[in-house]
Parts: structure tokens; C-alpha cells; sequence
């Protein structure tokens, strides 16, 4: 009796030769496209790359094994699965020399427009007329100032850098043709970006007779021209130059006390312009001792100056962080140091600072010092020294500090 042999069992993929290997292929050197181009853009350690890549192919060939062997089709498989990878790594190595080849033509661009900008600038050419012809450069406007104040902080920019730092004059004239072509230049807070690098060519040139200059360009460039501070319109944002600090809550009056102590704060007030509260809180919050502070309330800087609005009865004030690190000072030991912020402490509290300020949780500069006298200590550190623990609780506790009975 004749036995008729069963059909074969049907592949659990039903595929043809040619569907796999176009199949395997078309995955293939997409996954190894955008796994290569994700790789060269992350900063991994060269072993973690390597581990990557290495993962990447194997977990693609496996994937092809898997797909071929279901459908039965192992040669077509791995023959896309090879084809592909090589596709991938072409692909990846053209786009790699396109771009390369876009970011050396935007180099030389940027290279030969700041060269011409330098050149009209150092001979004089008409403010308004300068700059506007900042508005088509294949860089912003604060870029071009950013690179001249030689303040970005990337490698390539050093290549459309000018060979020799332009001169203060010639800056200071293309600062001028900026705020003098308003819009047909830059938008308002890019031009603010602007003036406050060119600020920080004055400050790192120390040329402290230019900051009267500097401060009119900033009042010419507002709106009406009648800024009496300097203020930011509004946040530069994404706009903000590549690689370039952004600067939106700069510290310019910070900048200009740090360099140039108390004169340059009287040039700026002789100037017409005011300190807004958040300049001087910011520069109460950074002082660095008893002296500098003199200087600052000397120079018409409010002791309790504060933008924030507080929990309290009174606003939060830059006394009360300085209280918290002189808890923190004494807390593990440093009497050198604990005795420098226990000086500028009894300073604040010597020119007015308001011991009822608090902070948005409610906490006072007695709170604030005690938070810090918490501290966590490493047992190898030394104690706190006792007179100088007694004397910030004087300064800031006053009302837990017993009066001794008066003798009889």
C-alpha cells in the first residue's frame, strides 16, 4: 500500500528569498544610519562607543538570523543584513563630509564678514548705515560680539575670530552703529546681549573711563532713549548665540563693583542711572567681606534692598543666605573663614539690616544660622569655636540671649 508523504509545514514567515534580503537590508542600513549618527553626536567614553557599536551591529545581525530562520531564508537574510550595514556606514560617512564641508563654508562666511565689519568699523564708517548691514550676517548680532570679546567658548570660533583683538575704539564704534540701527540690526534684547559683552571687553581691558560711554550706548538703545537702569527688556532665550553665555541674568553692576570697587559704582549713578533692587541684592548676596560691604552702603546701596516679596512681615534680604553660611562655617570648624562671614554678618546688622526679614519658608536670620550650626559634621573636623557660636547668636538672636541681672 502506497504511503503519501505529508506537505511540509509552511514557514511562520511567508517570505520570498528577495522579500527577506530587501526587508533585512532597508532595516538594516536605516538602524545603522541613525545608530551611527546618534553615536558620533553623544560624547561617550571611546570604550562606551566601541561597546555601542559593537552592540548595535550583533543586535542587528541577530535580528536577521531570527527573521531568516523563521522564514527560511537565511542566506537572503544575512546577504541584506551585510549589504545594509555597508549601506549604512556609506551613508553615514557622506552626510559626515557634507556636513563638515557646510560647517567649513559657514566658517569662512562668518571669517570674512566679521573681517569686513572690523575694517568699516576702523574706519568709521556711518553708525546707522554699519549697522544695518549687521542684519544679513551669517551670524547674530551678539555672536559677532560674543567671538570679538573672545568669549565663546568653542574651538571653531576661533578660527573666524580676527588673528588680533580689535581695538576698544573700533568695538565701541560697531557698539554704536548697532544701537544706532536699532531693529534694522537686532531685536531689542539681542542688541542688550550685545552691549553687555562689549561690557565685558571694558571690564577684562580694565578701562573704567569708557563705562560713562558704555552706559549712554545702553540708554540710546532703549526705546525713547530714557532708560535710567539697566534692565533687560526680556529674555534672549534660544536666541542666544551658540556657545556664548547667555548672560540673561548677568551681574553687570556686580561686574563693574568686583572690577572697579566703589568708583565704578559712582560712575554709574553720576551717569544717571539708578541700582535696581535685584542689582543690589545681588551684589549684597555675593560681598565677600565687612570692607567691601562699607563700600557698597557707602556708594548708596540699600542694606536691605530685596526683590523677593518673603513670608514675613518684611521681604527676604541678602543677610539672611550670609547668615545661613556663617552657621555653616562655624559648623564645621573653620575659624578663619567663620570669622570673616561673623565680620561682614556684624556689618550687615551694624548698617540697618532688618532682623524680621524671612525667606519664603518663613525662616528669620536667627532660623537661618541655627539651620546651619545643624550641619552634619564629620567627627575628624574641629568643634565650633564657642565665642564665635555666642557672638552670631548675639548679632542675629538678640532675643534669646539672656541679659544678665543687674547686681544688687
Amino acid at each position: 500500500m502506497n504511503q503519501t508523504t505529508p506537505p511540509a509545514a509552511a514557514p511562520p514567515l511567508n517570505f520570498t528569498g528577495r522579500q527577506i534580503f530587501a526587508l533585512c537590508l532597508i532595516v538594516v542600513a536605516i538602524g545603522s544610519w541613525v545608530a551611527l549618527e546618534l553615536l558620533a553626536d553623544a560624547d561617550y567614553p571611546a570604550g562606551q562607543h566601541r561597546f555601542m557599536s559593537v552592540l548595535c551591529i550583533a543586535g542587528s545581525a541577530f535580528a536577521a538570523l531570527v527573521t531568516g530562520a523563521l522564514a527560511r531564508r537565511i542566506g537572503a537574510a544575512l546577504l541584506g543584513w551585510a549589504l545594509g550595514l555597508l549601506l549604512g556606514v556609506a551613508s553615514h560617512a557622506v552626510v559626515t563630509r557634507m556636513q563638515a564641508q557646510s560647517a567649513q563654508d559657514l566658517q569662512t562666511a562668518r571669517h570674512d564678514a566679521i573681517e569686513r565689519l572690523l575694517r568699516d568699523a576702523a574706519a568709521k564708517r556711518e553708525p546707522a548705515a554699519l549697522g544695518a548691514g549687521m542684519k544679513n550676517l551669517p551670524l547674530s548680532v551678539p555672536g559677532v560680539f560674543c567671538v570679538l570679546a573672545d568669549l565663546n567658548s568653542n574651538e571653531a570660533a576661533k578660527a573666524y575670530a580676527p588673528p588680533e583683538p580689535a581695538s576698544t575704539d573700533t568695538l565701541m564704534h560697531l557698539g554704536a552703529g548697532m544701537v544706532a540701527a536699532g531693529d534694522r540690526a537686532a531685536t531689542l534684547p539681542q542688541r542688550q546681549l550685545a552691549l553687555r559683552y562689549l561690557l565685558s571687553v571694558l571690564v577684562n581691558r580694565d578701562e573704567p573711563a569708557r563705562l560713562p560711554q558704555w552706559l549712554e550706548l545702553w540708554r540710546r538703545n532703549q526705546p525713547g532713549g530714557r532708560a535710567d537702569a539697566v534692565e533687560l527688556a526680556d529674555e534672549v532665550g534660544w536666541d542666544s548665540p551658540e556657545d556664548c553665555p547667555n548672560n540673561t541674568g548677568a551681574d553687570d553692576l556686580g561686574e563693574v563693583f568686583r572690577a572697579w570697587g566703589p568708583d565704578g559704582l559712582r560712575t554709574w549713578r553720576e551717569a544717571g542711572f539708578r541700582f535696581t533692587t535685584a542689582q543690589q541684592y545681588q551684589l549684597l548676596e555675593h560681598v565677600f567681606n565687612a570692607q567691601a560691604l562699607d563700600q557698597l552702603v557707602a556708594a548708596g546701596v540699600d542694606v536691605n534692598a530685596s526683590p523677593y516679596p518673603g513670608a514675613g512681615p518684611v521681604p527676604q534680604t541678602a543677610l539672611l543666605p550670609h547668615a545661613e553660611g556663617l552657621g555653616l562655617r562655624l559648623a564645621v570648624g573653620s575659624s578663619a573663614d567663620s570669622s570673616i562671614d561673623l565680620d561682614l554678618v556684624a556689618a550687615f546688622v551694624r548698617h540697618g539690616a532688618d532682623l524680621r526679614s524671612r525667606d519664603e519658608h518663613g525662616r528669620d536670620a536667627c532660623a537661618r544660622l541655627k539651620e546651619g550650626l545643624k550641619e552634619q559634621r564629620d567627627d575628624d573636623l574641629p568643634a565650633p569655636d564657642p565665642a564665635q557660636v555666642a557672638r552670631a547668636q548675639a548679632l542675629l538672636c538678640p532675643a534669646s540671649v539672656k541679659t544678665p541681672a543687674a547686681p544688687p
